[in-house]
């Protein structure tokens, strides 16, 4: 995109904005430098195309190109710190740029669809010309999605649309990420019936543990809803796991503390890869049944506060 993503401003010129703020990604850094995971695209035609693990440094994780310096700056200045207060204001902040980072890598795809020679322009549409299409009604409904938080944002609604719940987890979780998906299936496994309504779920460092923060779309809350209850019925020592799946299983937006991940056993660092890849290889935002499915040894949770933000 060629403007700044704070649609109410006609500004241009969008700098390589943090979807997830500097000071978490340094929370869960070494030195510097954090675990990422992404596709081996520097050796196209030399290997197979798969998800790899990257160090790298938290000046250039998660960045996209999102808002000019002024909006980046003016919005998300109250959320940019390690102990700022839980309400209902910041919590919209955080799951906002979630959903900017999805409009952004969405409309990314759907461009890059659309510069491929004889896309769409088949009577009997094609496998490629299924993924695109789906791909820009994705991206068309996050910008609805968008717009619906900008209008409460700017008080031009009463009502806020979008209802947050949030846990507290101690000690601090080896990760932070974001995720703005489809939910098709419950912590627990359940499968959910087909709705086009996003969640966002947000992963950060704050104050001496991690805050998760869900974010559920008001006018059909029913999956959101139910994922947030499953999460809340699982047992403390899951729930650490189930977010890190969700991160892994529904978007790529994740930065992982290396002395965590190099301390795991190589057969499960590439379970992670596999199932990092599997939302790649379907197009998917739905994580698969492997849910149910335990194997990946993260900090256990002590303490969990569950209610909406105030």
């Amino acid at each position: 995109m060629d403007r700044c993503l704070w649609w109410h401003a006609d500004c241009e010129n969008p700098i390589g904005s943090h979807s997830l703020s500097e000071c978490w990604l340094r929370a869960v850094s070494d030195e510097g430098k954090s675990i990422v995971l992404r596709l081996n695209a520097s050796k196209a035609g030399k290997e197979p195309v798969k998800i790899v693990s990257e160090l790298d440094g938290v000046s250039r994780i998660s960045v996209f190109k999102g808002f000019c310096s002024t909006h980046d700056n003016k919005i998300f200045n109250p959320i940019d710190r390690l102990d700022f207060e839980a309400t209902k204001e910041n919590c919209c902040l955080a799951t906002y740029r979630s959903v900017c980072h999805a409009v952004a890598s969405k409309y990314a795809v759907a461009s890059t669809y659309l510069q491929t020679p004889n896309v769409l322009k088949s009577e009997s549409p094609s496998e490629l010309d299924k993924v695109a299409i789906k791909t820009m009604r994705e991206c068309i409904d996050l910008m609805a999605l968008k717009q619906q938080y900008e209008a409460w944002m700017n008080r031009e609604i009463a009502t806020e649309p979008i209802e947050h719940k949030f846990a507290f987890i101690e000690p601090r979780l080896p990760f932070c990420g974001s995720v703005t998906f489809l939910p098709c299936v419950t912590p627990t496994g359940r499968m959910l019936d087909v709705d086009q309504t996003w969640m966002s779920i947000v992963v950060l460092p704050w104050k001496s543990g991690s805050l998760v923060i869900f974010a559920i779309d008001r006018k059909s809350p029913k999956n959101g809803s139910l994922v947030v209850k499953m999460f809340n019925s699982i047992p403390q020592v899951w729930k650490a796991d189930i977010l890190f799946k969700y991160m892994i299983e529904c978007g790529e937006n994740i930065a992982i503390a290396p002395k965590w991940w190099f301390e795991l056993r190589e057969g499960v660092r590439n379970d992670i890869l596999n199932r990092s890849f599997r939302n790649v290889r379907t197009s998917s935002t739905a994580p698969s049944n492997l849910f149910l499915q335990r194997g990946v040894p993260l900090t256990p949770c002590r303490h969990t506060i569950q209610g909406s933000a105030a």
